[in-house]
């Protein structure tokens, strides 16, 4: 059993705050609001007439008050079975919110929420999280869920289990306005194609510090996922995690992830059908012992990012192995091979196809004696194709760049 510090959780929070001040770029594929969703023949549509139940902390257990009588139907002293209680009365009906008024409550058994019932916290409301599993869950196929405005956190051991996880073929789900620490995983998304194609699953202003394993992983195809102003931070294995996501599509925005062990992102298997990344930014806090490997794609495609940062990475900045069909534009990638200074790249290119890099300041900044990322541009094995135009690429500390393809473009770079 391992238990997690809460090391420098105040360090995410503060930097929180400071992305959502920024505000996110444009998505690609328009409004990210889900109210502002318009449904097409053949779509479910969300009730317009709602019951709720009110949760609070009172006199040592948990009691749900019906909003429509005004009087409490259920208590426990374990808050999720109170909980548990209201989603199963409204999603019985029309659906409708549960909300939970300021305090702590204590979650030994498992949230599941279906469709159309939202659990809404005010200021204040926190999760104690201490299942042997899962936190929350949003039910298989559940449609029209939303969560938001609540701190929840692990309290115990940690066991593998995602303090929010989102099962497969759900869809217009919104997580927003959330705290989330210390758990194996943070949030854990299932993927698969939801019914009649409704699609959509929306996370904003959510904050993931201190997970065992994951902060944020997407597993699985044939969704659509926004992602903006989310910072990311202290993940023992990767901050994000994509993994067999072909046939999605995932728009992130305004993302931050510093200080995990393994890799600030990893996605395996991915055909984005454009994966943007406007404002990621991929860093560490200066002195902090934990780099992150790298930002990794392996056996990728339609992989985009715009607009992004990566420094600070303990090998390559970014890395696409065994990849195709993919671009790096107007990026600011720097200060990377930290672990072995003069061996890795700001961008490293591995078995990979029709690549564009281009418009990109790829260097190191530190004085001579202090630089560390080796190269601006490598390439290895059967690499080809591939275009690498109008970048920076001076400052790097060995030389501009290393490509090995004979039939790559490689003009108007500054080095």
């Amino acid at each position: 059993m391992v238990d997690i510090s809460k090391r420098k959780y105040l360090k995410a929070s503060i930097l929180a705050g400071a992305l959502m001040a920024v505000g996110g770029g444009a998505y690609f594929l328009g409004s990210h609001n889900p109210s502002n969703i318009q449904s097409n023949t053949g779509v479910e549509q969300y009730p317009t007439s709602k019951a709720s139940y009110i949760i609070m902390p009172e006199d040592g257990v948990y009691k749900a008050y019906n909003t429509l009588t005004h009087s409490p139907e259920y208590s426990s002293g374990d808050a999720g079975s109170v909980i548990q209680y209201a989603v199963n009365k409204l999603g019985s009906s029309n659906g409708g919110d549960v909300v939970l008024k300021s305090g702590k409550y204590n979650v030994s058994s498992t949230i599941v929420l279906k469709s159309h019932v939202n659990l809404i916290g005010e200021n204040g409301a926190v999760l104690a999280i201490n299942t042997g599993s899962d936190g929350i869950i949003i039910n298989d196929s559940s449609s029209f869920v939303e969560v938001r405005g609540i701190t929840i956190y692990g309290q115990g051991p940690v066991v593998p289990g995602a303090l929010i996880r989102v099962q497969r073929h759900a869809y217009r789900v919104t997580l927003t306005n959330i705290e989330a620490y210390n758990y194996y995983d943070g949030i854990v998304i299932e993927g698969a194609y939801p019914p009649n194609d409704n699609w959509g699953i929306f996370i904003s202003k959510v904050h993931i510090s201190n997970s065992y394993h994951d902060g944020l992983a997407i597993l699985g195809y044939g969704n659509v996922y926004f992602i903006q102003d989310t910072v990311i931070a202290e993940s023992g294995n990767n901050c994000i995690t994509l993994e067999n996501t072909a046939d999605g599509v995932m728009a992130f925005s305004n993302i931050h992830c510093f200080d995990s062990v393994n890799y600030s992102v990893h996605a395996y298997n991915t055909d984005g059908r454009l994966v943007q990344h406007k404002r990621f930014i991929a860093v560490n806090f200066e002195g902090l012992s934990q780099h992150p490997k790298s930002v990794r794609f392996e056996n990728c495609m339609n992989i985009a990012l715009i607009d992004c940062e990566v420094a600070g990475m303990w090998n390559n900045g970014v890395e696409f192995i065994n990849c195709s069909d993919s671009k790096i534009v107007g990026n600011r990638i720097i200060n990377n091979s930290l672990g072995m200074p003069g061996n890795y790249a700001g961008v490293y290119v591995e078995n990979s196809r029709e690549i564009i890099v281009a418009n990109s300041s790829i260097y190191d900044t530190n004085p001579p004696q202090y630089k560390t990322q080796g190269y601006g541009i490598m390439e290895s094995g059967s690499s080809d194709y591939n275009v690498y135009l109008g970048n920076v690429l001076r400052g790097n500390s060995v030389s501009p760049y290393k490509v090995t393809g004979a039939n790559n473009v490689v003009a108007n770079n500054i080095t």
